[in-house]
């Protein structure tokens, strides 16, 4: 049976070669994670709907003995009356993705940043921080409507009308990703929106 762990035990671990986790005879379910840097952090392993899950509560010294305990015994007397705290935290996340910059933030990272060269995501990135941010950044995703997408692709284009083709084209993409994610439940810009600008070619 696991010791139950003390703060003078914790302080004594050394770096392990691989990483380690170590119960908490303390509080069943409960491990400290001990990586081969040094870094240590506390998790809890349950069962949910009869499959085997962690859940990683957080770091130390950010959660000393205690305090960690008193976390993990709170987590796992949710997923006794049927709280399973991974799923709480991905939907805390995609409430959180409701808001247009961090949506905007996440699309960056998992898609843009992912699919294209340098040069297009930094295009991409002044295409959002110029034209679309200053005016949407703090809305809510689901609260954008597609009139008021084409009005505001409209003045852009008075301005710069390249531009405002390439946001729309941007945000198309935008929107549709975040219907796959399941932060909206269908893209303000379904219905097509024709290009605000005409492009001509100059033929030489």
């Amino acid at each position: 049976m696991a010791k139950a762990l003390t703060v003078r035990a914790i302080e004594a671990l050394k770096k392990p070669d691989v990483r380690k986790e170590i119960p908490d005879g303390g509080l069943p379910g409960l491990y400290l994670v001990v990586q081969p840097s040094g870094m240590m952090s506390w998790a809890i392993r349950y069962r949910f709907d009869g499959k085997p899950k962690k859940f990683t509560i957080g770091p130390l010294p950010l959660f000393p003995l205690a305090k960690a305990r008193e976390e993990a015994s709170k987590l796992l007397r949710g997923v006794s009356e049927g709280r399973d705290p991974a799923a709480a935290k991905a939907s805390q996340k995609t409430l959180k993705l409701d808001i247009v910059d961090d949506a905007i933030d996440e699309f960056i990272k998992r898609y843009v940043e992912k699919k294209n060269r340098s040069s297009t995501i930094k295009e991409r990135k002044r295409l959002f921080d110029k034209d679309f941010r200053p005016k949407f950044g703090k809305r809510r995703m689901k609260s954008l409507t597609r009139q008021e997408i084409a009005v505001h692709l409209d003045e852009v284009a008075e301005r710069a009308p390249i531009v405002a083709n390439r946001l729309l084209s941007l945000l198309r993409k935008f929107f549709n990703w975040a219907v796959q994610r399941d932060i909206i439940d269908s893209s303000p810009m379904e219905k097509k929106i024709d290009k605000p600008s005409e492009e001509t070619t100059i033929e030489s």
